[in-house]
């Protein structure tokens, strides 16, 4: 269905600017329920809504135009061939802050199930009643709190040693995810001093100080502040303190700051800077991913077996990369020997880019997006990551608790 005019009640000019902010997007397949949203939005002052005639597709392409997702999404699945399938795909453009309810013409008690299984907050059988769905044009309804543990997924990218590639590798990452996948992500330098996203991006500006100091009060408003953005899909926090200063991370803080990033996006990837201790221990341990990158050296060797001892008993999974940085010469471990003694093998080779590797810091854009050997590798990386690899799509809950 090509989706007619579309409306936002105290936004008359929604249709004209995609990528308003609407706290409310609906696309129904009928006028009488087009009207009914839009007279129960405004009755209740809910906030900007836009709603169109449409399908679950066209809010799907809606929603990719958006430079923040709305807080209820309403789709119609009366026209639809297969409504599971078409809700199993938009759970690829919301990211997990998103509260969905299906609207439909049949009671159908399995429907609703593999709905409710699929992390929706709730099936409604049209025409719909307006005590039933005013709770949620509110943002009152107790579903909604039920379904606010969705979370992204957390993914942290250390290096067995310095000089091995991470700030390189996450913003390829990154950028794949954002600009390739279009997924939602933020990516932090957690390295305060300045690390090399920054530079490899092309951006200025920090964030990162401004949200560990306000981690517990992170509101909408703040986070727009303090993030800087590389295109519409992909955020950044750094920082540049001072070279003479001390600047302690409190454990607490950034927790805070990843639960609040976590829910409002599909992926959190943290560049984690070589600076053992309890911080660098714990977000090891806390992320669902970690990527460890490893050169061919004996001490990288040696300290990724200890990176992997960290892990021992630790939920999450973690994506071993051998990053050949550098011409082969002698001296260097072969991989094989390498897999040998740390008891298994690389998930992922990046090979070595004669060209670009001279040039990286200085592009002012991500590596992975200017292509060669090297981006070719840090895009299998990323399918590895996000399990591209053939397997067969997962479900909304488990997309965003990163199953």
């Amino acid at each position: 269905m090509t989706p007619a005019t579309a409306h936002s009640a105290n936004q008359p000019d929604a249709k004209s600017k995609g990528s308003a902010l609407h706290e409310i997007v609906a696309f129904v397949a009928d006028s009488d329920t087009e009207a009914a949203l839009e007279g129960l939005a405004a009755q209740q002052q809910a906030g900007p809504i836009h709603t169109a005639r449409g399908t679950v597709r066209d809010a799907i392409r809606f929603i990719y135009k958006l430079s923040r997702s709305p807080r209820l999404l309403i789709v119609d699945i009366s026209q639809a061939e297969l409504p599971l399938s078409e809700i199993d795909a938009l759970a690829e453009a919301c990211e997990p802050s998103v509260s969905v309810v299906v609207l439909g013409e049949r009671q159908d008690v399995g429907l609703f199930r593999e709905l409710m299984r699929l992390g929706v907050a709730d099936y409604l059988v049209k025409p719909i009643l307006p005590d039933l769905i005013a709770p949620y044009l509110a943002g009152a309804h107790p579903r909604l709190s039920s379904h606010s543990n969705r979370t992204g997924k957390v993914v942290a990218i250390a290096g067995a040693r310095g000089g091995v590639g991470v700030s390189t590798i996450a913003t390829g990452i990154a950028w794949n995810l954002a600009n390739r996948d279009n997924r939602r992500c933020v990516l932090i330098d957690l390295n305060p001093y300045g690390g090399g996203i920054g530079v490899q991006l092309g951006i200025e500006g920090g964030g990162l100080v401004d949200a560990l100091e306000n981690a517990n009060n992170l509101d909408a408003l703040f986070l727009e502040r303090a993030l800087t953005q590389h295109g519409p899909r992909l955020s950044v926090l750094t920082a540049e303190q001072p070279l003479d200063t001390d600047m302690p991370m409190a454990d607490k803080a950034v927790e805070a700051l990843i639960q609040t990033l976590e829910r409002q996006f599909h992926y959190v990837i943290i560049d984690l800077p070589r600076l053992p201790g309890s911080l660098y221990a714990y977000i090891l341990r806390r992320a669902g991913v970690r990527v460890l990158v490893a050169d061919r050296t004996v001490p990288g060797v040696r300290d990724l077996t200890r990176m992997l001892g960290l892990m021992d008993d630790t939920a999450g999974r973690s994506i071993l990369v051998l990053n050949d940085s550098r011409p082969q010469s002698e001296g260097l471990a072969e991989r094989t020997m390498i897999e040998d003694t740390i008891g298994r093998p690389f998930d992922v080779r990046l090979a070595y880019d004669k060209a670009m590797s001279r040039v990286v810091d200085n592009l002012g854009e991500p590596l992975a997006s200017v292509g060669g050997v090297f981006a070719d590798g840090v895009r299998e990386l990323t399918n590895v990551l996000s399990g591209q690899h053939g397997k067969r799509r997962k479900g909304w809950l488990q997309l965003v608790r990163g199953r």
